[in-house]
């Protein structure tokens, strides 16, 4: 979880929520302190940028944040527009 200020806004940024289901990984004091730091960031969080779609999911499930306000983490220099407009090329016809 990263947090942060961008342009007057808080965003949170989160790559991986595993400590809520993987028990075995996590000591209990080391889920109880994570917990606490997201749920915390989450209550001022203007925005919250997720790596995936579980991770959004997630967040929206287990800490009621409102879905409007969670975006999918994209790769650099891609889109979801610019992967719907591109169509596929195929190199067998020539």
């Amino acid at each position: 979880m990263k947090s942060y200020t961008d342009k007057g806004r808080h965003v949170v940024e989160v790559s991986d929520l595993s400590f809520l289901y993987d028990r075995e990984r996590f000591c209990w004091l080391g889920r109880e302190w994570r917990h606490f730091r997201l749920k915390k960031a989450l209550k001022t969080a203007d925005i919250v940028i997720a790596a995936d779609e579980r991770a959004a999911s997630d967040v929206h499930k287990y800490y009621r944040f409102p879905t409007e306000k969670i975006d999918l983490k994209t790769s650099p220099g891609t889109s979801a527009e610019k992967l719907e407009d591109s169509e596929p090329t195929d190199k067998a016809q020539g």
